[in-house]
């Protein structure tokens, strides 16, 4: 799911700190000439390169204040909602602004003031899970430090080239923007996260061999990805809307594969989004559902509900409890169950099915009405007569239907 090619630091080793009397003349003598000169060296490459090997006493001499820079930084912090970034110490929070800022200003490399080696990788990763629009980067870094301080000099890895960033982000937006138009002008936000669930699992193929699958490229270009991209770009979409939604890394508990899926807010409300198992194509999903169909099942899940459907948080105490059932799909469909009543069951067979649905299905908010259910139905005898007179009608009497049940999330099926 994420790539872990983080590269180790190179150290380098500081200045000597035993130094003859006659060397600290001349050093101040270059510092002197190196305030005047530096601002022209610092154009090139190998300029650069001398500048830093200097150590950093000397190269923060060429620095100068810049208040624009700092303006921005402040408006970035100030306008940062970003799960990740709120689960991080002060001083690793002043870290990841001043590295989205580099990002963001599509620089090779970029230094950072006031920082500690360590919290390069956890303040970095923070700004990743937080911003699918960076999708230019790749996750993994580069960083120069000295032993006795100074400025960090950090590259990022990136995807592509920084000169086809504005063209492929052209591209990106345009892409989005095609869906954003087709949401209603009165659109709630359960409304949002929805068409954005289905446009996402009808505009995507799971491949696991897609190009630039760990970022949104794959999705809003080439239309193939695999979760981290399935899961940036809903983030990346209930984002434009205006919508609060993170990045959730994890596992499969029972596989011991890398996932990846969603924290959504509707209306203060959390939930837990996962796009790719609601896309049938996905490897191990619901194998009788023909492609074209949808699975809601994973559309506003509680807590529990995720965990009991064999998902593991790389990081559980930065999430918040989802406790409520308000936006859960199946409830907003009234198909959600307190006890095993077969007349109501059968009462919704027949809505779902004249409402054009090939698959019928029911959830429950307890296990005793969902085991009850679920061993009539293996046992041949829940909605039996439902289904043999619709079957008469069709021309298919006697024929075998198929079946499923999602023990995790109680939720059971009948495909017709």
């Amino acid at each position: 799911m994420r790539r872990r090619d983080v590269r180790r630091a190179r150290r380098r080793g500081a200045p000597c700190g035993c130094v003859a009397v006659i060397l600290v003349l001349l050093l101040s003598a270059l510092v002197a000439a190196l305030i005047v000169v530096v601002p022209a060296l610092r154009e090139n490459e190998a300029a650069e390169k001398l500048l830093s090997s200097l150590g950093p006493t000397i190269a923060q001499l060429s620095k100068r204040e810049d208040p624009k820079r700092q303006a921005e930084l402040e408006a970035l912090a100030a306008q940062e909602d970003g799960l990740a970034y709120a689960a991080l110490g002060e001083a690793q929070q002043r870290l990841y602004i001043q590295m989205l800022y580099g990002v963001k200003s599509l620089e090779q490399s970029f230094e950072v003031e006031d920082s500690k080696a360590e919290d390069i990788e956890p303040s970095y990763r923070a700004v990743i899970v937080d911003h699918p629009e960076l999708f230019w980067v790749d996750g993994s870094t580069h960083f120069v430090f000295y032993d006795n301080g100074g400025p960090i000099t950090i590259t990022p890895g990136l995807t592509l080239p920084l000169a086809q960033v504005d063209e492929v982000r052209t591209r990106i937006e345009a892409t989005a923007d095609g869906f954003l138009s087709t949401l209603p002008a009165d659109a709630d936000e359960y409304t949002i996260a929805k068409m954005a669930y289905e446009y996402l699992i009808g505009t995507t193929d799971y491949d696991a061999t897609a190009a630039q699958n760990q970022n949104i490229q794959s999705v809003f270009i080439g239309h193939a990805s695999v979760c981290a991209g399935y899961s940036r770009a809903y983030q990346y979409l209930l984002q434009r809307a205006g919508m609060f939604c993170s990045y959730v890394e994890g596992n499969i508990a029972s596989r011991d594969e890398d996932h990846a899926w969603n924290l959504v807010r509707i209306n203060g409300q959390y939930s837990y989004v996962d796009v790719t198992w609601g896309d049938p194509a996905y490897p191990g999903g619901e194998e009788f559902v023909v492609p074209s169909e949808i699975s809601y099942d994973y559309l506003c899940l509680t807590t529990d509900e995720i965990l009991r459907d064999d998902h593991r948080f790389a990081n559980e105490s930065m999430w918040p409890a989802c406790d409520a059932m308000t936006y859960d799909y199946y409830r907003l469909a009234g198909r959600l169950y307190d006890e095993l009543d077969e007349g109501v069951l059968s009462t919704s067979f027949w809505d779902q099915y004249e409402a054009g649905s090939d698959c019928v299905s029911f959830k429950f908010t307890n296990d005793d009405a969902y085991v009850a259910a679920r061993d009539s139905l293996a046992a041949g005898l829940l909605l039996y007569q439902d289904i043999q007179y619709l079957f008469e009608q069709l021309g298919k009497a006697g024929s075998p239907y198929s079946y499923q049940y999602v023990d995790s999330l109680r939720i059971l099926k009948i495909f017709l």
